[in-house]
């Protein structure tokens, strides 16, 4: 059997198998989880050919096939991290010491820090200085589990400069090991000496129709808040990137209540994320347009603002994820699987929605999830062998132990 591997041997395997049929779920429980305890699975041509438990694998004819044995290890899909911007030039470490001595993310900003810092930096920075310090960004992801993760272009002022990051992008999406979703954020800081009226009219005359063209970007996305962009604003945005075929992505309430859930519901975003000021109609809105509600718990720890809670979400009956949302200013962090149980403790999520969070949701909010974060029948063979016999004690663990071994569709990586 050509390109094939048998992995016997496992504590647990978690599959998410009976997620992949369900059409459209909030509530995650431990049985969510398709857990099988003894567990082997059969890898063939980089998909999941089929599951089992004990010596079941026996009776089929898999002796010739090449094994792996986990050694009683606990088995989990590969991490999916749906919201990060690892493209970027310089750093802002001084930043972290003005919020030490109290000093806000908005006062930053308007004193030249924040985002404009990081947009004049990539800007500055050549080609190769930009392409070798993601590429190093990327492998960290990968030695924590992230064997998927979405890439966000946005630190420029120009749509021109925004060009010139998703080929970058698209560079590394081509060479990387992991599956990498590529995102246009040209909304994320308003251009200078430009309304932001007729900075958009540019986008959706030109930039745009260059992107789907080219193929640069999966989705679009804005960063809807105050002294930034406003929902009215990006209209013809989206309706343009719709019509050309884009998905669609939205930074929403993180600051303030500035429309951003709204505006994901009603032009069927895929994810919203951030959302700590969305209201109970917002949470409403986005369950009914499943829209996925996306956690970024890493920005609330290091910048020191409120951490979005899981149970209005819930309540309401959104799907949720978790993203690091790395950063050069509000988020350095790259370990997902420490992110998981900040928003186990943090924002409310129980072990099974924390899990499913990082790998399963994190896949729906990119549109991956008939593919990625799960193990079932015909999902790409994408997995961690991890030092630990129960899902439970790696939520409990915060990070601190790397997995053993990380295969993305059927080849170790590591």
């Amino acid at each position: 059997m050509a390109d094939s591997v048998l992995v016997t041997n496992i504590s647990e395997l978690v599959t998410f198998e009976p997620l992949t049929r369900s059409p459209y779920q909030a509530l995650v429980t431990e049985e969510d989880l398709g857990i099988i305890k003894d567990a082997w699975f059969l890898v063939k041509n980089g998909k999941i050919e089929a599951f089992g438990e004990k010596d079941g694998w026996k009776s089929f004819a898999y002796k010739n096939i090449p094994r792996v044995n986990a050694e009683g290890s606990l088995v989990l899909p590969g991490l999916v991290d749906s919201h990060t911007h690892v493209l970027y030039g310089g750093d802002r470490s001084e930043e972290f010491s003005s919020r030490l001595e109290g000093k806000t993310y908005e006062e930053i900003a308007s004193a030249g820090g924040g985002i404009y810092s990081s947009v004049k930096k990539t800007m500055e920075a050549s080609e190769e200085d930009l392409l070798s310090s993601a590429r190093k960004r990327v492998k960290n992801f990968l030695s924590h589990g992230v064997t998927s993760l979405e890439i966000k272009s946005g630190y420029s002022f120009s749509w021109q400069e925004d060009l010139r990051q998703l080929r970058l992008l698209n560079r590394i999406k081509e060479e990387s090991l992991q599956t990498i979703c590529v995102t246009a954020l040209p909304l994320h800081v308003l251009p200078k000496e430009q309304s932001a009226k007729n900075y958009i009219k540019e986008l959706v005359d030109y930039f745009l129709p260059i992107v789907s063209k080219e193929g640069l970007a999966d989705f679009v996305d804005m960063f809807i808040e105050e002294g930034y962009y406003k929902t009215s604003d990006c209209e013809p945005f989206l309706k343009k990137a719709k019509e050309l075929g884009l998905g669609i992505k939205i930074h929403a309430d993180e600051f303030t209540r500035g429309g951003g859930s709204k505006l994901a519901a009603d032009w069927g975003a895929v994810s919203a994320d951030h959302l700590q000021h969305a209201s109970y109609e917002d949470k409403k809105a986005l369950a009914e347009a499943q829209v996925v509600a996306t956690l970024l718990p890493g920005t609330s720890l290091y910048a020191k603002i409120p951490y979005t809670q899981a149970r209005g979400f819930l309540e309401a009956g959104c799907q949720l994820a978790v993203a690091s949302d790395h950063n050069p200013g509000s988020c350095q962090l790259s370990n997902l699987p420490m992110l998981a149980s900040l928003a186990a403790l943090h924002c409310g999520l129980t072990a099974p929605a924390a899990l499913a969070a990082v790998t399963f949701m994190g896949a729906r909010a990119l549109s991956l999830e008939t593919k990625k974060g799960a193990l079932a029948k015909s999902y790409d063979a994408d997995f961690l062998i991890l030092p630990f016999h129960h899902y439970k004690v790696w939520i409990a663990s915060f990070g601190e132990f790397k997995p053993k071994q990380v295969w993305v569709k059927g080849k170790r990586v590591i």
